[in-house]
């Protein structure tokens, strides 16, 4: 059987300006929850990213909120894309927001990243970044156990140390994005704030 040949960045029947208006239509997380740091990815950053990668066969969006990134590879080609949430409320906002765009390629599981068990080459993650629980813990320990041939990471910059757990990974940053941040938990003081947020490709060192 012949090999199906991906499609071209430049063969992608959305524009990226268009991809960020369709996103933009999603319902967004529902009740975020401070101790998942449950912050809604903005549109156009989901839409600039799905159009930095190639696109390829199967991906696995852990921890994926309202699916904002996976839906959008979808979008823009991918063959097949995960939906991963351990957040039970999060299940019918991830449903409707399939069932808005008219997707077949998408599956949604709602499982812990930390009890997920799926053999897959490539991996996207906007995962906690540690500051109000160890949860981010639960997706390195995926990576490095399954360790897929491609990881991409949306990572605060100032945690940037805590990137050497992934030992197996040669990290390069793809592209740096000022993440807005919405007085939407207790301790919130600002109307919204920003912080430095690194797009991340990790891809596996040759195992000996």
């Amino acid at each position: 059987m012949m090999k199906k040949e991906k499609p071209s960045l430049e063969s992608r029947k959305l524009s990226k300006k268009e991809l960020a208006i369709i996103l933009s239509k999603l319902l967004p997380i529902k009740n975020p929850k401070y101790e998942l740091e449950q912050y809604q990815t903005p549109s156009e950053i989901a839409a600039d990213i799905a159009w930095a990668i190639p696109i390829g066969d199967e991906i696995a969006d852990l921890g994926s909120g309202n699916g904002i990134l996976g839906l959008a590879l979808a979008l823009v080609g991918w063959n097949k894309v995960y939906l991963i949430e351990k957040d039970p409320e999060q299940e019918e906002i991830l449903y409707k927001n399939k069932e808005l765009l008219g997707l077949n390629n998408v599956e949604i599981l709602i499982k812990d990243v930390g009890d997920l068990e799926l053999n897959i080459e490539n991996v996207i993650a906007n995962p906690p970044f540690g500051h109000n629980s160890n949860e981010y813990r639960k997706f390195f320990h995926f990576i490095e156990k399954n360790k897929p041939k491609t990881v991409y990471l949306l990572w605060e910059e100032s945690q940037y140390k805590k990137l050497k757990k992934l030992k197996d990974y040669d990290i390069k940053i793809i592209k740096r994005y000022q993440f807005p941040i919405k007085p939407i938990y207790f301790f919130h003081t600002k109307k919204k704030h920003y912080i430095n947020v690194l797009f991340l490709k990790g891809d596996l060192r040759e195992q000996i």
